[in-house]
């Protein structure tokens, strides 16, 4: 199955239907997945560079590194701003980071942290 790229996506607000409780869920579950999905892959192959792309603990690093611009995008909208914060589109934090030296359950503990105070304000 062939993915969207995150950037061609589109997004449809238009229905009314109170979809919040089912995106909260899907939110506050995602550190439980990611520990799922990586609990018995050894560490090498979560440090990985396919093709010079981001390793699997890169990828669980940027999650954590994304969490505050959507706190802050969150602020945004509560703020009825025009446009939402902009993003560093090259990914310097991720990229800067060194998530390949860390150890994978630190990496999501710190993810669960920060998606826990998005959950939080979100409820």
């Amino acid at each position: 199955m062939r993915q969207t790229n995150w950037f061609d996506r589109k997004f449809d607000f238009s229905t009314h239907d109170n979809i919040m409780p089912s995106v909260i869920e899907r939110l506050a579950g995602t550190p439980i997945r990611v520990i799922d999905k990586i609990k018995n892959i050894e560490v090498t192959k979560l440090t990985y560079q396919p093709d010079t792309k981001w390793s699997v603990l890169e990828h669980i690093g940027h999650l954590s590194d994304l969490e505050p611009l959507w706190q802050g995008r969150l602020d945004d909208i509560l703020n009825n701003e025009k446009e939402l914060r902009p993003t560093d589109l090259d990914n310097k934090k991720t990229t800067m980071a060194g998530h390949n030296n860390k150890q994978p359950k630190d990496l999501v503990v710190t993810f669960e942290d920060i998606r826990k105070q998005t959950i939080d304000r979100l409820k």
